[in-house]
């Protein structure tokens, strides 16, 4: 199945404008109407709100500057798809987003909306496709342009389709109070260890910082309700200046590699009570995963 048999020439805008990402949304929600419903603005509203609503509990923008807004509904018989290019980007949640698709479909659809999202973040990766597709004049010409691309609708759906790219990384000689400062700033609990060559060479954990507060015979006990004081973790304000992070990080943590399966991944989180992966290519760092981005993109989608 082509990703060209959802187009049509009619679903197919180019905005000019620099519009909200609202006003967007209701110009494409108008030309699916416009096509599919005989009362255009019967329609308009109700799945404007809807979608509106999908966006607020999670971000549908993908770092290679593509968003799928999309609704699944309970009496909808169809999969519908509107594409819309921007001529001036609009802001993500920090993802710069320069082109959107938006998905209609129903609830029993499951499995086709997640092939059509990973055909549409495959191409989206594309990046001379997208110049030539961004170098039209009209919807027509578009859709010729994707026809010809003949993109195919799989059945497989990669950790690169969704994994965080360019994440938030730290140097094995920072010092523990950098690394501090990093959990306080960003709230991520592991942050990639990269040297100044680029590669990949472990990971820092938050509880790899917590451990240097509580001295081994104490791990080894099996409770410490006794403890009232929380004077064993003044060591970690005590070795603030002084631990590198190379001192404590994990130097072989488990990786996965971006073309992992979805259910591949999850597998691992289970197998491993790991929630938070680094996606590694050779030595080199390509992302990072976590069970919240597959309830988000994938389970939730």
């Amino acid at each position: 199945m082509l990703l060209s048999s959802f187009l049509n020439p009619r679903t197919i805008l180019i905005e000019r404008d620099a519009l909200e990402r609202e006003q967007i949304y209701k110009n494409m929600i108008d030309a699916i109407c416009k096509l599919y419903h005989k009362e255009a603005h019967s329609c308009s509203d109700l799945l404007l709100e809807k979608i509106l609503e999908r966006d607020r509990e999670a971000s549908v923008g993908y770092p290679s500057g593509l968003a799928i807004p999309h609704v699944r509904l309970d009496d909808f018989h169809d999969t519908v798809l509107c594409l819309c290019f921007l001529k001036h980007p609009i802001d993500y949640e920090g993802v710069e987003v320069r082109w959107i698709a938006m998905i209609l479909t129903d609830i029993a659809s499951s499995r086709l909306y997640l092939n059509i999202v990973a055909a549409l973040l495959k191409v989206s990766k594309d990046a001379d496709f997208i110049q030539r597709v961004f170098a039209c004049e009209n919807a027509h010409d578009i859709f010729v342009a994707f026809t010809k691309e003949k993109i195919q609708i799989s059945k497989s759906l990669h950790l690169s389709d969704i994994m965080t790219t360019n994440p938030i990384t730290v140097a094995p000689d920072a010092t523990l109070g950098e690394l501090n400062s990093l959990i306080n700033k960003y709230g991520h609990a592991v942050f990639p260890v990269v040297d100044k060559a680029g590669r990949f060479v472990g990971e820092a954990h938050i509880l790899n910082m917590l451990k240097i507060g509580v001295p081994d015979y104490m791990l080894s006990m099996n409770n410490l309700n006794f403890l009232q004081s929380v004077e064993p973790l003044e060591r970690i304000f005590e070795q603030e200046h002084d631990l590198l992070v190379q001192d404590f990080m994990d130097k072989e943590p488990p990786t996965l590699e971006p073309s992992a399966s979805i259910i591949e991944t999850v597998s691992m989180m289970i197998h491993r009570n790991k929630r938070v992966f680094c996606v590694v290519e050779g030595d080199s760092l390509k992302g990072v995963i976590t069970a919240k981005d597959i309830v988000r993109k994938v389970i939730r989608a």
